[in-house]
């Protein structure tokens, strides 16, 4: 196998496609650096490094706190859940609180 590679590697045809995708990595390498034209958007959002940020408000999830456990039925459970700082529908809620139980 290792023989039969070195073989196809004399070729021609396999030296001038190793060139032409050296030549291409090259040039989608150095494209960016070259094209200044194209605006650098992608982090516009983002503060100046040296510009301070403000702490972001605190958020209290949904929290599965705890698990009632019936020691006379070892498949019977009861989930208490806190709802933090959820102003959610009690469709919304449940559906959550549901995503933690089956989670569990």
């Amino acid at each position: 196998m290792l023989f039969a590679f070195l073989q196809h590697r004399a070729k021609t045809s396999f030296r001038l496609i190793a060139l032409y995708l050296a030549f291409a990595i090259f040039i989608t390498a150095i494209s960016g650096y070259l094209d200044h034209s194209i605006p650098k958007t992608y982090a516009s959002f983002l503060p100046a490094p040296t510009q301070l940020l403000e702490v972001s408000p605190a958020f209290n999830p949904l929290v599965l706190k705890g698990i009632k456990v019936y020691p006379d039925e070892p498949f019977k459970f009861d989930f208490i859940l806190d709802s933090g700082d959820s102003t959610s529908s009690q469709k919304e809620l449940k559906q959550s609180s549901e995503k933690l139980i089956k989670h569990f």
